[in-house]
């Protein structure tokens, strides 16, 4: 069990470190999606939910990060107007 935990983090760390340092940052919402698509996927796996659920919580999460970051693109770092006076960060 912990040699499968130590091999994930590695793979994640030989994904994530690259992104976060020399990716465009196109890529680096990719792969910021797909660790929300993940979380929100285990999330569902802890709740024991069916797997059309555990699907559909990936789904929903996914969109609606994409969904936050069409509204005010400056709050995640997608260029945009910081002075709206509607974001509190």
């Amino acid at each position: 069990m912990l040699k499968a935990r130590v091999l994930t983090a590695v793979a994640l760390l030989m994904v994530l470190l690259p992104a976060l340092f020399r990716a465009p940052q196109w890529l680096w919402v990719a792969v910021g999606l797909l660790v929300v698509a993940v979380a929100a996927w285990e999330w569902g796996r802890l709740l024991n939910a069916p797997a059309s659920h555990q699907k559909g919580f990936a789904v929903f999460f996914v969109l609606l990060c994409l969904v936050l970051g069409l509204l005010d693109p400056a709050s995640v770092g997608m260029g945009g107007s910081r002075d709206n006076p509607y974001v509190t960060l």
